[in-house]
């Protein structure tokens, strides 16, 4: 398996009854194929997810800055 990522890029949408269906309806709408992640009735930060996709390349993530200007970057590469 190939381990190796350009870039994660993680976007909020707003949960409600036909989110699952509007997601979906997004996702076909782009011109090139891409990754998505559709999730529902659990709760997860943002953080947690980003920390899971680092865990599952095998990668730690540092985070410095706080709220906003919170960043994470890879501790092996230093990447951002």
């Amino acid at each position: 398996m190939d381990h190796s990522v350009n870039m994660l890029s993680v976007s909020y949408v707003r949960s409600n009854n036909s989110g699952v269906d509007q997601a979906m309806w997004l996702m076909l709408q782009q011109d090139e194929p891409e990754d998505f992640v559709i999730a529902t009735r659990e709760v997860h930060s943002v953080r947690e997810l980003v920390e899971k996709a680092f865990k599952h390349v095998r990668k730690n993530i540092v985070w410095e800055g706080k709220n906003e200007n919170e960043v994470g970057h890879c501790n092996e590469t230093g990447v951002i």
